[in-house]
């Protein structure tokens, strides 16, 4: 894993865009089967929500061969509604997820640091977040 996927996992992400809880699950719904690293898709499971306020999905990746969903997930996204039609998304830090600090080695980190990376880059392209440039997807 790079050195920037450990930061970004390691002080996980918290962003609030103007957009409505729909909106943000349609786009993502939308975007993610197109997602990859490695060859690898990624899909989404639902953890725990309240309809209407928030949605939490937990991540895993999908064999490129037969695109069976693996055993194992790899982080969580929370989506929250906010006031005045503000959304709010966060990626908890990775040391809330794990117990041991991730290395240069960790291949499920690189994994999740790379679809965390292709959220946000898909944010700034509907334009809900502004970045400085697309963020590395590894």
């Amino acid at each position: 894993m790079t050195s920037f996927a450990m930061d970004l996992l390691g002080d996980g992400v918290d962003v609030e865009f103007p957009a409505e809880l729909e909106l943000v699950i349609g786009m993502l719904d939308q975007e993610i089967p197109w997602f990859s690293c490695d060859g690898y898709g990624y899909c989404l499971g639902s953890a725990k929500g309240t309809i209407g306020n928030s949605w939490e999905v937990l991540i895993k990746l999908a064999n490129p061969v037969t695109h069976e969903v693996l055993p194992h997930t790899l982080g969580r996204v929370i989506l929250e509604k906010g006031d005045s039609g503000m959304m709010r998304l966060r990626v908890p830090p990775r040391s809330e997820e794990q117990q041991s600090e991730p290395t240069e080695f960790d291949e499920d980190g690189r994994f999740y640091g790379s679809f965390v990376s292709q959220v946000l880059n898909t944010c700034q392209r509907y334009n809900l977040i502004e970045l400085p440039g697309a963020l590395p997807t590894f």
